[in-house]
């Protein structure tokens, strides 16, 4: 993971990496599962209020926790790990718990300080709660694709999914997620009040819950990942 310049200023052409995560320096690129290492890490989220960083390790199925952003050195240790028992192991048990995770992706860092996880192998949405301040190893606080937290299976419904990878959760309290294997992107109002396993309040990209089919049309998508919802309330998807 690099970062250049802080968050809000313009960043110019050409500009160098001011610091680097999960390697020692710019000039190294093993994988690892450490304190300080990650194996293809596919998502980042910044907590705006004590600019911790949360990176989704997704080949160590783990989230990675660092401290605040303006006071790290390169190849600094994680401060926390979700995901994992510790900072060592890249386990998906089978069956998951609330405390595991297997190929976590896209995070999301919401306004209520909640960190949201596209648990994609799991087929499933995590939810942490106050991310910012929880200790290593935390269950997650509610799941959003199956029923609970030990069911993974992949489904084309208004409660399951299928490989999720984006997520984003807006100013009106929508959390959206970018359903990959199911070519849709799912919308979940109120969601603060809606409890684990809830079913979703509309579909993008399919005419209904329970069809799946690619396509390339305007209501159509072909394996959504990215997601963002802009301050206007325009919706944006990277439909691969």
């Amino acid at each position: 993971i690099t970062t250049t310049a802080v968050c809000g200023k313009t960043i110019p052409n050409h500009a160098v990496a001011d610091l680097v995560l999960g390697q020692m320096n710019f000039t190294t690129n093993t994988p690892s599962t450490t304190q300080t290492g990650l194996s293809y890490p596919s998502g980042i989220a910044i907590d705006p209020v004590t600019r911790k960083v949360f990176v989704a390790d997704k080949f160590n199925a783990r989230v990675l926790r660092y401290g605040s952003a303006n006071g790290l050195a390169n190849g600094a240790p994680a401060e926390a790990v979700l995901g994992q028992a510790n900072f060592t192991t890249a386990a998906a048990p089978s069956p998951t718990t609330a405390q595991s995770m297997n190929y976590a992706s896209g995070l999301c860092l919401d306004r209520q300080g909640r960190l949201w996880v596209a648990d994609s192998d799991n087929n499933r949405v995590l939810m942490f709660a106050a991310a910012s301040a929880i200790g290593s190893t935390t269950s997650a606080n509610r799941v959003y694709g199956q029923p609970d937290f030990s069911s993974i299976t992949a489904a084309t419904s208004a409660t399951q999914m299928s490989f999720p990878r984006g997520l984003w959760v807006d100013s009106s309290d929508r959390l959206w997620v970018a359903d990959s294997y199911n070519n849709r992107v799912l919308r979940f109002d109120d969601v603060s009040n809606k409890p684990s396993g809830a079913a979703a309040s509309g579909v993008l990209g399919q005419p209904n819950f329970t069809t799946g089919t690619l396509g390339d049309g305007a209501a159509s998508l072909n394996y959504p990942t990215g997601i963002a919802v802009s301050p206007s309330g325009a919706l944006f998807v990277a439909s691969s």
